[in-house]
């Protein structure tokens, strides 16, 4: 049965952490005042895991999920601030402006000052057997391949994600939806 870590309880692994893109984004970009508590927990379990040694790892889905997530965030943001609409304004169009450029170099920046310091760049080649046999129905794609992904890197999971309850692989999560049965922290 996989362990389920509540982040609180995090202590050093032997095995490396496979961190999710909710919590690389809480923890590399400003967040609601709503998730700031959340964002404290998984800075803090950031934090600990550098001091630590621990290793930390990142994929490319991963990476892709953290950079469209932020521009979509900060595009959302933009149309607020200016008093427009997606239809006045939509995404594509967006990134060509003067702000949607600089959240690029933003996200640039923040990649190359936090990210690329810290994490290892973990994968998976998947064939077309491995894909072609997934069962994706009811559940999200990509969510599916960082599972394998965590099975062929040996990682557990640091993921804030609920999807991810019927997960058979290891998670360390601030999410009580992910941590009905919680397991002691697993060396």
């Amino acid at each position: 049965m996989p362990k389920r870590i509540p982040v609180e309880l995090y202590c050093k692994q032997s095995r490396k952490l496979l961190f999710d893109a909710n919590v690389i984004i809480s923890i590399i970009w400003p967040v609601p005042q709503s998730r700031l508590a959340q964002a404290a927990k998984y800075s803090r379990l950031f934090s600990s895991a550098i001091k630590f040694e621990q290793e930390i790892c990142v994929d490319s889905i991963i990476l892709s999920e953290v950079v469209n997530r932020i521009a979509r965030l900060e595009y959302d943001r933009h149309l607020h601030r200016v008093g427009l609409v997606r239809e006045d304004l939509d995404f594509k169009a967006f990134r060509g402006i003067t702000e949607g450029i600089e959240t690029f170099k933003q996200i640039h920046s923040t990649f190359s000052r936090t990210i690329f310091p810290k994490f290892d760049v973990v994968g998976k080649s998947f064939c077309k057997e491995e894909i072609s046999s997934i069962d994706f129905r009811g559940h999200d794609f990509n969510d599916l391949l960082i599972e394998s992904v965590c099975k062929e890197n040996d990682c557990i999971l640091v993921t804030h994600d609920g999807d991810f309850g019927d997960s058979d692989v290891d998670i360390i999560s601030g999410n009580t939806k992910l941590l009905s049965e919680p397991s002691a922290c697993p060396s």
